[in-house]
């Protein structure tokens, strides 16, 4: 019996150590991914030591940068490194006594009348208030109707219209409050508040007007569920949106007699239903918001201080400027095509234009190819999707820009800025009747920036080559890293966005779903702030183009003899590069359906066999992703 209950005692501690090395086991291979790779981009948020690459690609890559450089500005990256090289470019021309280009002097003279400090705070909030009160002097909604007749009224109602084609305009109402919050930021509150009560406002009356703004403006904004649009008529739209005074706030413009106009459907709809007399107060006190919000930087420096104060509170920074890049930047906000216009004219080569616009054929048939080829997809869709690629648009660089012959500057910053507004609208109007090059971007050529537009063209800023560093004499790696993948990723969006919905056989589209959401889903799992994943949902579409992209360059560098893999995947990490604040982080993840770029770098690569090869990624290693959780297109 004795020698019994030892044998059972040992047969019970040996299933009790063979249970302790599979629940070892168990929670190695469930470890959470929030423990895979910490999220590099937050400021200081490092491993002690440098990871192996082959264990975390993107912060091993950049360690050195993101250990030892600080925070300039809200975000250090390749968009603030452009807006250095730019800014000191431009200083060269802005420092000038005079010059002989009249495009030139006219930036000169508004960067010299932004650093007059002492006019500014002299003339304080001055400039504006004319305007507030004619606002403030509304009394019914069919006040507005004769108020359109002055300019400076009309500008401050939240609708924009934008000058898409010949005969299109694209109208689009613009709130100022939640369009980029789920709820208005205490910090902007009190900025606000602070506002109001210098345009003369009690401070118990601005608290009252803002909040109740505030709540009219949620239902405006909860409202926006989907990007639907009206291609009508004037006379359709008058009957389809009857609160709304369109024709007198169309009338002044000019553009009474265009055949066709684009009205966001959703809201507009909305909008309408909305422009009721019990909602006149909230209405005006919108307009003054969006006088404030268009003109703030042209006032005195009390108005500056209080934007910069704000801006640091609610991203988690301390970041101050020198007056001479405050300046810069306020040329860049308030003036941004007369400010592209002199940049590219005395930086941006031809030659590295005509360079990226060759590299980006190249790809869009390198996809005309790969959709060729795909199995998944039908020969219908195929043929579509084929045929829209080939009418897809290539821009490099910069658009046509408007011309400031007949420009003249006001007698200070306000008016100098509200006349340039004017001024290129009128260029847009007369364009519109005219001519057929009405085409505007939706950034401006001297911004770190390159997007697909839904109008089926590609556009690439000058200055998202600029910081990438891109030369014409670099290596065929680092130019398909620093702006291949940016150029497939772009025209990516076609497909990864659902604009070819439309001719897409419904199996088809359910197939690219279900990629897309394979990816999506595996996203998801990565914690990215203490209790918040990475929403992969929301971002799906940057997500698919990421690696459709990827997909496209790996195949045309398979016909480059002797490619270097590696310094291709290491300079598209360098690319990547990015660090901020963790509140910047919890903004993005609410608003940018981009995803953090350690993730976009590391899953982007996992997929794709030449990642491994080239670095020899082993089961082991904290990079390597099994084949079935892979996703190909």
């Amino acid at each position: 019996m004795k020698s019994f209950g030892f044998e059972l005692e040992g047969v019970i501690m040996k299933l009790i150590w063979q249970s302790i090395f599979i629940l070892l086991i168990m929670t190695f291979f469930s470890c959470s991914n929030k423990d895979k790779w910490i999220n590099s981009n937050i400021d200081g948020n490092l491993l002690v030591e440098c990871p192996s690459i082959k264990d975390d690609f993107y912060q091993s890559v950049n360690y050195d940068r993101l250990k030892n450089e600080s925070l300039t500005s809200y975000t250090n990256s390749n968009a603030e490194r452009t807006n250095q090289i730019i800014e000191n470019q431009m200083l060269e021309i802005l420092t000038k006594e005079k010059s002989d280009d009249r495009d030139e002097q006219l930036l000169i003279d508004l960067y010299n009348m932004y650093l007059d400090d002492e006019k500014r705070n002299a003339d304080g909030i001055k400039p504006i208030l004319p305007v507030v009160k004619k606002i403030q002097a509304i009394k019914s909604l069919k006040d507005f109707e004769t108020a359109f007749s002055d300019e400076d009224v009309k500008w401050s109602f939240p609708i924009t219209i934008r000058f898409v084609s010949t005969d299109i305009v694209f109208s689009s109402p613009y709130f100022l409050i939640n369009l980029y919050f789920k709820e208005f930021p205490k910090e902007m509150m009190e900025m606000y508040i602070k506002m109001f009560v210098k345009l003369g406002y009690d401070e118990s009356e601005a608290k009252r007007l803002l909040l109740s703004a505030c709540d009219f403006e949620k239902n405006y904004h909860e409202a926006q569920i989907d990007n639907s649009v009206s291609i009508i008529s004037l006379s359709v739209a008058l009957e389809k949106y009857l609160n709304l005074p369109l024709e007198e706030y169309i009338k002044n413009t000019g553009l009474l007699e265009i055949n066709r106009y684009v009205f966001d459907e959703s809201r507009f709809r909305i909008l309408d239903s909305l422009f009721i007399e019990e909602n006149l107060e909230n209405i005006k006190t919108l307009c003054i918001l969006t006088l404030l919000s268009k003109s703030k930087e042209c006032l005195d420096e009390e108005f500056e201080k209080l934007v910069f104060d704000c801006k640091n509170k609610i991203k988690g920074t301390s970041i101050s400027f020198s007056t001479k890049t405050k300046g810069i930047n306020f040329l860049k906000t308030n003036f941004p095509d007369l400010f592209s216009k002199v940049w590219i004219k005395n930086y941006f080569s031809e030659e590295i234009k005509k360079d990226v616009e060759k590299i980006a054929y190249e790809i869009l048939e390198e996809y005309k190819n790969q959709i060729n080829s795909w199995d998944w997809m039908s020969g219908g869709t195929k043929y579509n999707s084929v045929a829209f690629l080939n009418q897809m648009k290539v821009f490099v660089g910069y658009y046509k820009f408007n011309d400031y012959s007949n420009y003249n500057l006001g007698k200070n910053l306000y008016e100098s800025y509200f006349e340039s507004l004017k001024h290129i609208r009128e260029i847009q109007e007369k364009k519109c009747y005219e001519t057929n090059d009405i085409y505007e971007w939706q950034v401006f050529p001297y911004e770190y920036n390159a997007y697909y537009n839904s109008s089926n063209s590609i556009n690439f800023c000058a200055g998202y080559i600029y910081g990438n560093g891109y030369r014409f004499d670099m290596s065929t790696e680092e130019k398909y890293a620093a702006v291949g993948i940016t150029i497939a990723h772009e025209i990516s969006h076609c497909l990864s966005f659902g604009n070819l919905m439309q001719i897409f056989d419904r199996n088809d589209y359910k197939a690219l779903e279900e990629k897309l959401t394979k990816i999506a889903d595996y996203y998801s799992t990565f914690e990215i702030l203490d209790g918040i994943n990475c929403n992969g949902t929301f971002c799906k579409g940057e997500i698919g183009a990421d690696v459709f992209a990827m997909q496209a360059i790996l195949e045309i560098v398979k016909n480059i003899p002797n490619f270097d893999y590696k310094l291709f995947f290491e300079s598209y990490a360098k690319n990547n590069f990015y660090k901020t604040t963790e509140n910047v982080i919890k903004y993005l993840h609410e608003k940018d359906t981009h995803p953090p770029y350690y993730l976009r770098v590391n899953i982007t690569v996992q997929q794709f066999d030449e990642f491994y090869k080239t670095f020899n990624i082993k089961r082991k290693d904290g990079m390597f992703l099994k084949d079935e959780d892979r996703i190909e297109f």
